[in-house]
């Protein structure tokens, strides 16, 4: 399953950390579900919207709107962005679209998408 952590500061939200995977083929495993993928062409499209609703709010927030965040990602499905700047309402707005899209997804997909909420009470911002 594909787990989305929103993190919030002051009912803002200033990151959101990705975790796990779709598991769309779950009942496929290891190796075979290796080879089932290549041959057959099958791409994991919940995997692959997530990331790429992902990292469209990652490319609006660092280079179109400028702002400073932290991003780290590995190969085995980990995403993490957060904010280094004050939150306003731009940033708002792109993690909020993020969060939207995630839930629209989870009413097409129910299964394979959660969705929690953790309050920061750590010093944010310049």
């Amino acid at each position: 399953m594909i787990h989305a952590d929103f993190i919030y500061h002051r009912q803002k939200i200033i990151g959101f950390k990705i975790t796990g995977h779709s598991d769309l083929y779950r009942g496929i495993k290891g190796r075979l579900r290796y080879l089932f993928l290549k041959s057959t062409g099958q791409k994991d499209y919940i995997c692959s919207a997530v990331s790429a609703v992902s990292y469209m709010t990652v490319i609006g927030l660092g280079r179109i709107e400028g702002r400073r965040i932290e991003f780290r990602t590995d190969e085995a499905g980990f995403m993490e962005c957060k904010l280094k700047d004050k939150p306003d309402g731009k940033s708002e707005l792109l993690f909020r679209t993020l969060l939207r899209t995630l839930e629209e997804m989870i009413r097409e997909y129910p299964g394979h998408i959660d969705i929690s909420n953790t309050d920061t009470e750590e010093k944010h911002g310049a």
